[in-house]
């Protein structure tokens, strides 16, 4: 079975869903009976005398009409078809109305004329006052959360958030504010408030970290992609140590002040984000600390991914993740690279690559891995469950260096690096990933932690 027949039928079709008046088919009716053998109606000329919008309570009138003004543009049904569902489409994306009903009739009234349409929007808004409970995976661990949140605060699509969470596998957890706020015009243009206090415990290095930190975030897209642009100020201290963790970690001991601008690109053009036969994706992280603080240096990352469909169902997949980051003064353990776990390098303990001391992994400086993938629907089985349930086949490299001051030489890149392979199972499960791999970790050097056998794997990006 193809990639087609699996997915069966999914069409959006809610463009010709929607309801129209008998008055409005009286206009298109004579139009049709005119064409021999053919409907055609797509060109017909109509306009839109009057716009309503039924329902509004706390939601103000300015940030709607934004939304459904360009709709007197249309000149034909099918643009105030098309037009219609997208300012359906954008009330919806204010996510302060539970429903968006649209009906189509002809205009009446002073003023109308033949060929002039009315459309009323039937909006019913949400509670101000929601209780949320998520689970989130990231590369290296997930959080489950609890939330409550206050929306439409002024009447402009504000949400003001409470959330408190605990995170995995770091057994950490954390209490914070946000503030979202769109800008009525470009609904793509988001500001992100932020404060909170964030405790993690990374016993994979030996440290507990407190955090208490504060963002300020504007998101907007391009056509390069998404863009978040941020101030991040986040006052750390580093405290709980075992009796015998390394003195290249206790040496880390105490307080600093990081201030930071960061900006994140991100691009994907793969034709199914939860189950990919061809694109690619990548993201691109660029952080600069210095703006006050007694933390400086500078970073960047990327991650990248391409799609290729082989032969029939079976799907290659090239990943490529790469970091450097730039102290000016000795970098701290909390802001370097870590890699090697279920999710990176398989085969690998969870941060098991790169230097370490007494068994604690230390981080790096700069750092880069590889993977290639093989994905295959399982044999004989067909339907949607080829889209939850595949056959995979992997090989990961990298390597992680570059601790402490000092330089390093281009030759380091490709030396010492990792090797592993494996296979598995893969499900997808909406909101990220789980494998489930048998792993072979075939390169390694001394102090690394391996894991060889089966790994068991949950996140939303994987290397």
């Amino acid at each position: 079975m193809g990639r087609d027949d699996a997915k069966g039928n999914n069409e959006d079709t809610s463009r010709t869903n929607l309801p129209i008046h008998e008055d409005v088919e009286n206009i298109v009716a004579p139009v049709v009976r005119k064409e021999v053998g053919v409907v055609a109606v797509d060109n017909l000329k109509l306009k839109i005398q009057r716009l309503k919008v039924s329902g509004l309570c706390k939601t103000k009138n300015d940030i709607v009409v934004e939304q459904i003004k360009p709709l007197f543009l249309a000149d034909s049904l099918q643009s105030i078809l098309i037009g219609v569902q997208d300012v359906q489409d954008k009330l919806q994306t204010l996510d302060v109305f539970r429903n968006v009903e649209v009906v189509l009739d002809t205009a009446k009234g002073p003023g109308a004329k033949k060929g002039q349409l009315e459309v009323t929007f039937f909006v019913k808004e949400k509670s101000r006052l929601h209780l949320g409970v998520s689970a989130h995976a990231g590369t290296q661990s997930g959080d489950a959360s609890l939330s409550a949140s206050m929306r439409n605060v002024f009447g402009r699509a504000e949400v003001f958030k409470l959330t408190s969470s605990t995170t995995l596998p770091h057994f950490g957890h954390s209490q914070q504010m946000e503030f979202h706020k769109m800008h009525y015009a470009d609904l793509n243009k988001r500001l992100l408030l932020t404060c909170g206090h964030t405790k993690l415990d990374h016993p994979f290095s030996g440290f507990q970290e407190n955090v208490i930190g504060s963002l300020a975030q504007l998101s907007f897209t391009s056509w390069l992609g998404h863009h978040k642009l941020s101030w991040n100020c986040d006052w750390r201290e580093i405290f709980g140590f075992a009796s015998n963790v390394p003195i290249q970690v206790r040496s880390q001991a105490g307080h600093s002040l990081k201030s930071s601008i960061m900006h994140t690109i991100e691009t994907d053009r793969r034709d199914d984000p939860m189950d990919p036969y061809k694109g690619y994706y990548a993201r691109v992280v660029q952080e600069f600390a210095g703006i006050g603080g007694d933390t400086v240096f500078g970073k960047a990352e990327i991650h990248s991914a391409l799609y290729h469909q082989i032969w029939n169902n079976l799907v290659g997949s090239l990943t490529f993740w790469a970091g450097t980051m730039r102290p000016i003064t000795a970098s701290r353990i909390n802001d370097r690279f870590f890699l090697g776990g279920t999710t990176t390098l398989r085969g690998f303990g969870m941060w098991g690559v790169g230097p370490h001391e007494s068994g604690y992994s230390l981080g790096g400086e700069i750092y880069w891995a590889v993977g290639l993938h093989l994905y295959h629907p399982l044999p004989f089985i067909h339907g949607q469950i080829n889209r939850y349930i595949k056959l995979h086949a992997f090989l990961t490299t990298g390597k992680l260096f570059g601790y402490g001051i000092g330089g390093w030489s281009p030759t380091e890149l490709l030396t010492h690096n990792r090797l592993s392979v494996g296979f598995g199972l893969l499900f997808n499960i909406g909101m990220g990933r789980v494998e489930l791999n048998y792993c072979i970790p075939l390169k390694a050097q001394s102090h690394d932690r391996l894991l060889p056998g089966l790994q068991l794997g949950v996140g939303i990006e994987f290397l």
